[in-house]
């Protein structure tokens, strides 16, 4: 495949050509990746996710708030059932649109932080993660707390390269979407912040005017819900307190956070999987990598960019865990752990490893899903 490729590479700018190439690639494959990953739910006696039977239940009373958790998943839902008809195959549609909408995200911003050389592998680590295949057809509220995040990364990194209003104003809206799917986003816009203020020496006036506007935008939208909660007497904030107010024993918080990590360390197995086989053809025959840019290359501003929002949210989890005595959950790693291949790629072995002909990285990428699909039947038949 790498050799067709390149051979059908024309014009002045080769390298851009062979990133169209390879990206028409990555679509057709993603699109049967989807397709797989969508139909194996539907097998008959597979088990519905619970999160996906309760947003059906509380789509057909369309609120500002629910008793666990904010309102946006639900709303979305509800809004595809006046066009779709209602029921769990519309969640799992729903479920696979945010996984779509997510590597979207992480094809542009691989294009923009990374180049366009690299930027088809980078969706092809995420979708490694089996957080985003085995849980492809899961519909809640960690499912859309995960594109907010991953699209307040894109207006982000935009607004601070190009400083358009319209980014500012885009990043304030997925602060304030986030924050209606799940009050977890506050720790995700965290780390923007930290971001922001770790580039402040770029114009520490005209960031402060952006991030004053991506703040009101943010209010504006989750004005309503607030308004909703005191009225009703903060009940989801009642939900999540079991979780905060914990106040976990110093061997349970050791426990939680091991444990977080741990499963976290299972999602991310074929990743690994994957980066062995890169580091292991890379490693054997250098000679033939395809020529990828070199890591000194690499912006700096990129690196700071990926090493905040890929560890900045698992060290904020933990330190929750270990400090404050939360009970923390495994699942609040999914919103994140996506930008862990982001910051591989940005790392000077990262970078050698792409460098591995494209022909093999398809293969091993293929072959590591057909096996999380064996796991996944094996498990479904013989469990």
């Amino acid at each position: 495949m790498s050799t067709l490729l390149e051979s059908s590479v024309i014009g002045a700018d080769p390298a851009r050509a062979l990133a169209r190439r390879h990206a028409i690639v990555l679509g057709t494959a993603l699109l049967l990746w989807f397709v797989v990953w969508m139909a194996l739910p539907l097998r008959p006696g597979e088990a519905v996710p619970g999160d996906n039977l309760e947003q059906l239940d509380w789509a057909a009373h369309p609120a500002w708030g629910y008793a666990k958790h904010p309102p946006f998943p639900t709303w979305i839902l509800w809004c595809f059932e006046r066009v779709f008809m209602p029921g769990v195959a519309l969640t799992y549609f729903l479920g696979a649109l945010q996984v779509a909408f997510l590597l979207w995200m992480a094809w542009l911003l691989a294009r923009d932080t990374l180049g366009d050389v690299v930027s088809w592998i980078a969706p092809l680590m995420v979708a490694c993660i089996t957080y985003h295949s085995i849980r492809m057809h899961y519909y809640n509220h960690n499912t859309a707390l995960m594109t907010a995040y991953a699209g307040s990364l894109l207006a982000l990194w935009r607004a601070i390269t190009t400083r358009r209003t319209r980014w500012w104003l885009l990043l304030g809206l997925t602060w304030g979407v986030g924050m209606l799917s799940k009050y977890q986003m506050g720790l995700l816009i965290g780390c923007n912040v930290v971001f922001l203020w770790s580039v402040r020496h770029q114009g520490a006036k005209q960031l402060l005017g952006g991030f004053g506007l991506a703040c009101a935008v943010a209010s504006c939208i989750v004005a309503p819900h607030l308004l909703w909660l005191v009225q009703n007497h903060f009940p989801s904030f009642d939900y999540a307190s079991i979780m905060l107010a914990a106040h976990l024993n110093t061997v349970d918080r050791v426990q939680a956070v091991v444990n977080f990590w741990l499963h976290q360390a299972g999602r991310l197995v074929p990743l690994v999987v994957l980066l062995a086989v890169l580091a292991w053809r890379v490693n054997r025959s250098p000679a033939q990598a395809d020529g990828s840019p070199d890591e000194s290359t690499l912006d700096e501003l990129a690196r700071g960019f990926w090493r905040i929002h890929a560890w900045g949210p698992i060290a904020g989890i933990t330190l929750l865990g270990l400090l404050f005595g939360v009970a923390v959950e495994n699942h609040w790693g999914m919103a994140s752990l996506w930008a862990i291949p982001f910051w591989i790629l940005t790392t000077a072995r990262g970078r050698r490893w792409a460098t591995a002909p494209a022909g093999e990285v398809w293969w091993a990428a293929s072959t590591i899903q057909a096996l999380v699909v064996v796991v996944y039947v094996a498990k479904a038949v013989y469990l």
